[in-house]
């Protein structure tokens, strides 16, 4: 009994060091690798001054959706505010609600899901201010077009389409 427990506190203590440890190590290489790390699709400037449109991920996903994340890279040392866009002042979803996905080959245009109470499924901001040298990570969920569909186009506020983007899975 006595050498379980003994061996259970150094379990603890030997796991309390190697995560001590492992945050000297991430704080000497810098950080642990963010979405910023994973190579974009594609990235665009934006009509907001220093700031970039980098579109990172387009798939779809459970429940017939398509789920699709971009960021606001501002690349100047001063912050920067996204025009307000949307649906009114007091929408803290204006940014995903004005954007939408379209299919191509079929002439459609996807507005993103919304669930029983009418609110957008994506990020939520309380504003859309993006600080120097840093991103603002958004995602929103639109309706997938037919399963033969392999790429559309897509279109979020202050970039130009993403046109073309191939489906992940």
């Amino acid at each position: 009994m006595g050498t379980t427990l003994a061996r259970i506190k150094i379990g603890w203590l030997g796991w309390g060091l190697f995560g001590a440890l492992l945050l000297v190590a991430v704080g000497a290489a810098g950080s642990l690798p963010t979405a910023a790390a994973i190579p974009p699709i594609a990235v665009q400037d934006s009509d907001v001054s220093g700031v970039a449109v980098a579109l990172l991920d387009v798939k779809r996903t459970t429940g017939d959706t398509v789920t699709v994340r971009w960021e606001y890279r501002n690349t100047g040392a001063k912050p920067r505010e996204l025009e307000k866009v949307g649906l009114n002042e007091a929408d803290h979803y204006k940014m995903i609600a004005a954007a939408y996905v379209v299919d191509p080959a079929n002439r459609k245009k996807y507005l993103i899901v919304r669930d029983s109470n009418n609110v957008p499924l994506g990020s939520r901001a309380a504003n859309y201010r993006v600080p120097p040298n840093d991103t603002l990570g958004m995602w929103a969920k639109f309706p997938a077009p037919p399963a033969n569909v392999q790429k559309i186009s897509v279109y979020v506020p202050h970039a130009a389409p993403f046109e073309d983007v191939a489906m992940g899975k």
